[in-house]
């Protein structure tokens, strides 16, 4: 996603002509904070409203095809809806930070909820820890944040209250940078619903698990995309989206991942495992974390790391033939007991 025109106002006429002058990108268009359309191969893909014949603060930004389909899946959004929303979200961060973060990313958004009024929806997160000049680390988070709220929100300000609520929750000095920020007004305040942290951990080493050997997410995405540029080029609209419902619609339920997960790498030598937790990590993949007790010394932390590893190629390839059909992008073990 990248922002390429913004424009205080504009007539819709001209608009298009502006969108069919940038050849065959795939654009989304939203204005004063609102998703307008949809714009791919030369033509409007998908209306979200009924567009005035002026439009104000209009912004154009480029997607790529996968971002395209996402939004040409969703909903028709509605100036009075949602009434509710779930916050759902997909973060990048390093391993050792990782479990903190994600706890204080709930913590976040539901204190932001109740200072500012406004129900985040969707969050995409990248974060790294920098050192900084003063000799603290700092923690930076970046991306793009979708919200609800029934009146304006600045997100300079809707920035500083989550890197507040980051800050004291995970110790570091936090800036939170929001690039994109995408704001439904909504006529009252929408029901924010964030999901409970789903385990207790309780801290000890963290160890990255090597998912050698694995190539097929390349394959994956080169046919998938190839897939969708000819549907782009072949298909009119609702042939489209009727297709995209089809294929798009066999979503794996993290709970019930965790729990696959979890009896599979019960059987791994030496290695009591306690839980497994599962978050999303974007374009339909999924990040890992092992809460895990030595229980022998046989074994180096190389050695724990790589055979989990392995169980996890296992338990993708099993899961395909019994139709849970998942793909783990990274993994990471936390050895909350050691015998060492």
């Amino acid at each position: 996603m990248r922002a390429i025109e913004s424009l205080d106002s504009i007539k819709f006429a001209e608009l298009l002509e502006r969108l069919e002058d940038m050849g065959n990108k795939l654009l989304l268009v939203r204005a004063s904070g609102e998703k307008i359309l949809l714009h791919g191969g030369g033509r409007i893909v998908k209306k979200y409203t009924e567009p005035p014949e002026e439009l104000r603060n209009v912004e154009i930004v480029e997607l790529d095809k996968f971002e395209f389909l996402d939004h040409l899946q969703g909903e028709t959004e509605t100036r009075d809806t949602p009434t509710a929303v779930e916050f759902s979200y997909s973060l990048d961060a390093p391993s050792d930070v990782y479990l903190r973060l994600e706890e204080a990313l709930l913590k976040a958004v539901s204190r932001a909820y109740k200072t500012l009024g406004v129900a985040v929806g969707r969050a995409e997160l990248k974060a790294s820890v920098r050192y900084g000049a003063t000799g603290r680390d700092i923690l930076l988070v970046r991306g793009n944040v979708e919200a609800f709220s029934a009146g304006e929100v600045e997100k300079t300000e809707l920035a500083r209250v989550l890197s507040e609520a980051i800050s004291r929750e995970t110790g570091f000095d936090t800036r939170v940078v929001i690039r994109e920020f995408s704001l439904t007004r909504t006529p009252g305040k929408p029901v924010l619903k964030v999901p409970a942290p789903r385990t207790h951990v309780r801290g000890g080493r963290v160890l990255e698990v090597p998912l050698g050997g694995k190539d097929t997410a390349a394959i994956n995405r080169e046919k998938v995309e190839a897939e969708v540029e000819r549907i782009l080029r072949e298909a009119g609209i609702g042939e489209l989206a009727g297709k995209l419902k089809e294929s798009g619609g066999k979503g794996v339920s993290a709970r019930a991942l965790e729990a696959f997960l979890l009896e599979r790498l019960s059987g791994t030598e030496e290695v009591k495992v306690n839980w497994v937790r599962v978050s999303p990590a974007g374009n339909g993949e999924f990040k890992v974390a092992i809460g895990a007790s030595r229980r022998s010394k046989s074994r180096s932390d190389v050695e724990i790391a790589e055979m989990m590893g392995k169980s996890i190629v296992a338990a993708e390839r099993e899961g395909r033939a019994k139709g849970l059909a998942f793909k783990v992008s990274s993994a990471f073990l936390v050895l909350e007991e050691d015998i060492y």
